[in-house]
């Protein structure tokens, strides 16, 4: 392989370690966010004390 193709390769690599990352993190953010909103319609959904 020449120099040219080791680099192609290794910039598709880190290319695709990126996207994976990436993917982790929005994964996250989402949980996160339905975590509230369904911790939110639990705790608004009970009866309300007078």
């Amino acid at each position: 392989m020449t120099k040219k193709e080791n680099e192609s390769i290794y910039i598709q690599q880190h290319l695709a370690n990126e996207r994976t990352y990436l993917a982790w993190i929005r994964t996250s953010i989402a949980t996160l966010g339905i975590g509230f909103v369904a911790g939110g319609v639990h705790f608004n959904s009970g009866k309300k004390i007078k």
